[in-house]
């Protein structure tokens, strides 16, 4: 499974291919990651959202296009 992250500062973003693996396996797991370091993610701040639909980041506008190369 593809699972991408990026980090800049204390801001992160992760990418998964489903939302199962999201809220099954990475939350918790980020979750536990950031609790034995004394922090946790904040509720106000954390989403799910649909690559296809977009998110910002960091000032950034970022989505993914549906592109049907049988078409080139």
């Amino acid at each position: 499974m593809k699972v991408h992250v990026v980090r800049y500062a204390d801001d992160f973003v992760v990418i998964a291919p489903n939302k199962g693996l999201m809220t099954d396996v990475l939350i918790p797991a980020i979750k536990n990651f950031l609790l034995k370091r004394g922090l946790k993610i904040r509720p106000d701040k954390t989403r799910l959202v649909d690559v296809y639909k977009g998110f910002e980041f960091l000032g950034f506008r970022f989505f993914k296009r549906k592109f049907d190369y049988r078409k080139v």
